[in-house]
């Protein structure tokens, strides 16, 4: 395993900076990694830790970790003062068992983050966004393989998110889901099916639908 370490800029049609199966990556806030054609960070496998101080910009997924379920443990964590920006897709898009995104800076894109996997976590401190407007398109989203309470993937919110229609959207499996809100959440929260939990501290601006199941709203 090796420590890639980005201190300048790199810019190019193709993907920015591939992890292959083993390496983790440390941006730091000289650092600027662009792609006007592919994703800024990637890797197909699992067990990446991903820290952002600089900036990442991409025609695809700022960052994208992992495609399946076997794909566990990635990690990324946006400092304060980081960003993450998607084009035309995901800022962060990160798949597998434990995957854990937490943002310090800001994340966006067409979707904002998306997480999943058993355990999945989202926690923001910073500003996650999203421009898209269609059914799948989210600030946040959140979901979980198996369809148990015990692995449900949660979203953890005291900073902001916001979108222009969905800003969290529930496990797309039907399976359970976790939001907790003590922020600002701006826009629709779709939790689709599954006993799903929302407990609400902070603010939302916009509809909330459980969808189907034993679900627990606290408001």
């Amino acid at each position: 395993m090796a420590l890639q370490i980005i201190t300048s800029t790199i810019v190019g049609p193709g993907a920015g900076v591939d992890l292959g199966t083993t390496d983790d990556l440390f941006l730091t806030s000289a650092g600027l990694i662009g792609s006007t054609g592919s994703a800024g960070v990637f890797s197909y496998s699992g067990d990446h830790s991903v820290t952002i101080a600089g900036e990442i910009w991409a025609k695809a997924n700022g960052i994208q970790l992992g495609t399946s379920v076997a794909d566990n443990n990635n990690q990324v964590v946006v400092l304060a003062g980081g960003s993450v920006v998607s084009a035309d897709y995901n800022g962060a898009y990160i798949q597998g068992q434990g995957s854990r995104v937490e943002n310090h800076g800001e994340i966006s894109g067409l979707s904002g983050v998306g997480v999943v996997g058993d355990n999945a976590i989202v926690l923001n401190y910073g500003h996650i966004s999203c421009t898209g407007t269609g059914s799948f398109d989210s600030a946040v989203e959140i979901s979980q393989y198996s369809a148990t309470p015990e692995t449900a993937a949660m979203l953890i919110n005291f900073g902001t998110i916001y979108s222009p229609r969905i800003a969290v959207l529930g496990d797309y499996y039907n399976n359970d889901d976790i939001v907790k809100n003590f922020g600002t959440i701006t826009g629709d929260i779709f939790q689709s099916g599954g006993d799903d939990r929302l407990l609400n501290r902070g603010l939302i601006v916009g509809n909330i639908d459980a969808g189907a199941g034993l679900d627990l709203i606290d408001n």
